[in-house]
């Protein structure tokens, strides 16, 4: 007992305590009493001093009662007696976010307590009602969550219109818009009289996804948003408070709704999302000079930028953002230009050993900064493909319990609206599959007929040489028939009488040659020679 005690000492030593303004990260009390064998009931496995005994008095009413509601409270406002605040195996977190996320977990099957949506109370405002007891909601009062976009500083008549309900939208939804824009532009922005702040980009025209997360981090706030500013957001209760809710060390993307031009609304026809709502702690250092708010590519690399900084990524399963139809405003240089620096990013991040679960859907596409067309489209597909099957460890629920219902049809409506895109992009990466192919085999085939040119060639030029060999051979054959029959023509002189006759004769010019007798004698005995020669061929 007495080492436990101490092992239990060195925790409490060790334990991040809350400061002022903070609490412990913890519903146990609401969702998860613990009960021992003899019947005591604690409100967890640390608290170490028993609320009541079950055996005693009914589950129900202890877990309802004052004991348990004054520890509830002390979570709520941050008053924590010593056993919470020495508290080892629950994380800090700051009385906003508890409240939030215990808002956000009121739809959990059979809950311990009930927890009101949200009610007026005269004393303390506005406030939500915990067991009986009002809290005000600080959080729906202060809580900045800042939507970052870039507003097109030139926008008139029906543009402008829209672009003011678009911000309203926002607004309506908890979210406090932000434009950034470059230098030239903001005075001209200012003169639109629109309902939002401005931050300074470097330069003019679509802003780098890197100024904006330089602009977010200047804010100091803990989570924010991105978005297209032509997206209108749909109205959730509490929209925005419910996502802060879901960040923690998380993403959350949406895909917009395409409306208008006289057709059905549908969801994935540009194959991208438009909006993301993250934990600003997961942003790291994004220095990229390339990807821009509005470009293409931007919303894949971002959120994969992201998970390699330990991020968790989610697909919101909803309609949640409305965008009105329009003619394209990029043109094919550009997406490929940025298509490339995805692929050379892709590379970088397969060398540090990171997103190994998304590089499983990309092992048909070879990696290169060359890639064809058709490879990066097959890339982007895949991309598209992995970042919309992402869902967080935990759901999120953006409409009251009593249209559980409804929502349920939203989300069936997404999956109906996303089906058939989804089926349009294994079409795609199929038919980008059956392409590598195809310009495969025409490779190959291209090969074989160079090859087979080439043997051609070299036969043509064996035969003409075999020709010439030949006809060398058939002209050596004749030499040395020649040569046989004047062999065979000495032979037969040499076997003559006459030319044992003359022997001497041959003889005496050989000495006269080795002698180097004068001129006059050597050419005597060569007429003689000469005659005795003639003599013979006469006689024979």
């Amino acid at each position: 007992m007495g080492e436990t005690r101490q092992s239990a000492d060195v925790i409490v030593e060790t334990v991040n305590r809350p400061r002022p303004g903070e609490t412990r990260d913890c519903l146990d009390p609401w969702y998860q009493p613990f009960i021992r064998t003899n019947g005591e009931i604690w409100p967890c496995c640390w608290f170490g001093e028993s609320l009541g005994n079950v055996n005693d008095t009914p589950f129900d009413q202890l877990l309802n009662g004052i004991r348990f509601k004054e520890l509830r409270r002390e979570l709520l406002t941050g008053q924590l007696r010593k056993v919470c605040v020495d508290c080892p195996t629950r994380g800090v977190t700051t009385l906003e976010k508890l409240l939030m996320r215990l808002r956000s977990t009121a739809r959990r099957p059979r809950p311990c307590v009930g927890l009101s949506q949200g009610q007026k109370n005269a004393p303390a405002g506005d406030a939500i009602k915990v067991d009986g007891l009002f809290v005000r909601e600080v959080s729906a009062q202060h809580m900045v969550f800042p939507l970052f976009t870039s507003i097109p500083p030139r926008l008139s008549g029906e543009a402008l219109a829209e672009q003011r309900e678009v911000i309203a939208s926002w607004r309506a939804a908890g979210f406090e818009p932000i434009s950034v824009n470059g230098p030239s532009e903001i005075s001209l922005l200012k003169v639109l009289g629109l309902d939002v702040e401005v931050e300074p980009a470097r330069e003019d025209g679509k802003p780098l996804v890197a100024d904006i997360v330089a602009a977010i981090k200047r804010r100091g706030c803990e989570r924010a948003g991105i978005v297209n500013a032509d997206c209108k957001v749909i109205h959730y209760p509490d929209l925005a408070l419910k996502i802060a809710a879901a960040l923690d060390n998380g993403v959350l993307y949406a895909e917009r709704v395409d409306v208008g031009e006289g057709c059905l609304p549908t969801v994935g026809e540009c194959s991208g999302f438009d909006a993301f709502f993250f934990d600003v702690g997961v942003l790291g250092a994004i220095n990229d000079e390339h990807f821009r708010l509005g470009e293409t590519w931007w919303d894949y690399w971002f959120p994969l930028q992201l998970a390699t900084n330990g991020a968790m990524l989610g697909n919101i399963s909803v309609p949640l953002i409305l965008h009105r139809r329009h003619p394209a405003r990029w043109d094919e240089e550009q997406w490929v230009r940025h298509a490339r620096h995805m692929s050379a990013a892709l590379k970088e991040w397969s060398a540090q050993n990171t997103l190994r679960p998304f590089y499983s859907s990309l092992d048909f596409v070879p990696h290169s900064e060359t890639s064809d067309v058709h490879q990066l489209l097959a890339i982007g597909t895949a991309c598209f493909q992995w970042l919309r099957s992402r869902r967080l460890p935990h759901d999120i629920s953006f409409l009251p319990d009593d249209m559980g219902t409804i929502e349920a049809l939203l989300q069936n409506a997404y999956y109906s609206f996303s089906n058939s895109v989804t089926l349009a992009g294994k079409l795609a990466t199929e038919t980008a599959k059956l392409t590598a192919a195809i310009t495969e085999v025409a490779a190959a085939q291209l090969e074989a007929t160079a090859a087979q040119g080439e043997l051609t060639a070299v036969r043509r030029k064996l035969a003409t040489e075999t020709a010439a060999l030949t006809a060398a051979m058939t002209e050596v054959a004749a030499v040395q028939l020649k040569a046989t029959a004047a062999q065979t023509e000495l032979t037969a002189i040499r076997a003559s009488t006459s030319w044992r006759l003359t022997g001497p004769l041959r003889q005496l010019i050989q000495r006269c040659r080795g002698a180097d007798h004068s001129g006059a004698l050597f050419l005597l005995a060569s007429r003689a020679r000469d005659k005795i020669i003639a003599s013979f061929l006469g006689s024979t």
